[in-house]
């Protein structure tokens, strides 16, 4: 039997490697498409609550989610509670009473109410669903584009200050339930994002109101686009995109057909 030349294994081994796009869906303890969520130890069931969860088809935990409001000292963000409820995650902060509806969910009703995402990598947010709304479900996704670190700049903001913190509007998107919202049409990569309740601060459409959207996030999804990597650039261990391991798979190809070529010449 002949042996395949070399470079014809390795072009074979890089066009075959694994996309690092592949798209990763999580999903929020929703009732319908039960998640893989569990609430840690500290501050449980209070604010500063944390739940890590690991996407779907998989066992590793790849995300922690936390819950900010603006109800800190000078209307700053300060830690609020995460509720695991039948439609998703909410958010109480303040007076708000843990299985009161409509104020269990993430709202902008006096206070503006956010989930933190945090992802073990840096990832590219796609997409949005909501399992639960009440009135409107208008949401503000922003992403950590900063340096140092980005819950102290949280709690050390306002909602008219967070974008001069290092936070990044990643876009507005209005009525996020029932069907999944696509997001982030730049692509824009971190390993924190933090999705609100609508706050006008960052702009919104026209019809937009604010003081009357609570929503249940019941999933994100999107694409892992570096590895072991807080940094929002993905300056280190940045993954190979599909793209350039194309390129250098056709590059491989064509060393060999020219060799080929000259010998046979």
């Amino acid at each position: 039997m002949k042996a395949l030349h070399p470079l014809l294994v390795a072009a074979a081994l890089v066009l075959a490697a694994p996309s690092a796009m592949a798209v990763s869906t999580f999903y929020l303890n929703d009732n319908t498409d039960p998640g893989a969520c569990t609430q840690d130890g500290a501050n449980a069931n209070a604010a500063g609550n944390q739940y890590t969860c690991s996407m779907q088809g998989s066992s590793a935990d790849e995300l922690a989610v936390r819950a900010y409001a603006n109800t800190g000292s000078g209307a700053k963000f300060a830690a609020a509670r995460v509720g695991d409820y039948g439609g998703g995650f909410g958010v109480t902060s303040g007076t708000e009473s843990h299985g009161s509806s409509p104020e269990h969910g993430m709202d902008n009703n006096v206070n503006i109410e956010g989930l933190l995402l945090n992802f073990d990598a840096s990832f590219a947010l796609t997409s949005l669903q909501a399992g639960w709304w009440n009135t409107d479900s208008d949401v503000t996704l922003l992403a950590w584009t900063g340096l140092g670190d980005p819950t102290a700049a949280l709690t050390g903001a306002t909602t008219a200050t967070l974008s001069g913190s290092g936070w990044s509007r990643g876009g507005g998107y209005p009525n996020i339930e029932p069907n999944v919202t696509n997001v982030n049409a730049g692509l824009i990569s971190s390993s924190y994002w933090l999705v609100t309740a609508y706050n006008s601060t960052f702009g919104g459409g026209q019809g937009w109101t604010a003081g009357n959207d609570y929503v249940k996030l019941k999933m994100v999804s999107g694409n892992f686009t570096c590895v072991h990597s807080n940094d929002p650039g993905c300056n280190n261990n940045q993954a190979p995109q599909p793209t350039s391991l194309a390129l250098v798979g056709a590059a491989l190809l064509g060393t060999y057909g020219l060799r080929r070529r000259r010998r046979d010449a």
